[in-house]
């Protein structure tokens, strides 16, 4: 029996392999480890598509979807149909979380019942959500 992932972590992934390992380290390390991480290459041409694949045989939370270069509005979407869990968090593939970012997720929209968040993040600390 499969346990279903309690948050979906969509990531747009475009030509950025110089910051693709801290942003994938990032999500993998969180405390809530009840996740499923779905990559979306949209047609890089460097070798982020690569770096994709290597994570997806360390980590087999992580799925891997490679599609033609739409933007990433559509590679968003195209994340969000993979997606399983009941709950979904974007996330930029040049960016990395704090080690707690999905964990405070949770807690806020399961204490307030909301139905979007967004955090404004600087460095590793969040420093504010609206919702």
């Amino acid at each position: 029996m499969s346990i279903l992932p309690e948050v979906s972590i969509v990531v747009p992934v475009y030509n950025v392999e110089k910051y693709l390992q801290e942003c994938l380290d990032s999500l993998i390390n969180q405390s809530c480890q009840n996740i499923e991480i779905i990559l979306v290459d949209d047609g890089s041409s460097d070798s982020s598509g690569d770096i994709c694949e290597e994570y997806k045989r360390k980590d087999n939370r992580i799925k891997v979807i490679h599609k033609k270069n739409e933007g990433q509005h559509i590679a968003r979407l195209r994340g969000l149909q993979k997606a399983k869990a009941p709950y979904a968090m974007f996330c930029d593939s040049d960016d990395y979380v704090h080690f707690q970012m999905v964990e405070i997720f949770l807690d806020l929209i399961k204490a307030y019942k909301m139905e979007f968040i967004g955090f404004d993040v600087r460095g590793k600390t969040t420093v504010g959500c609206f919702y």
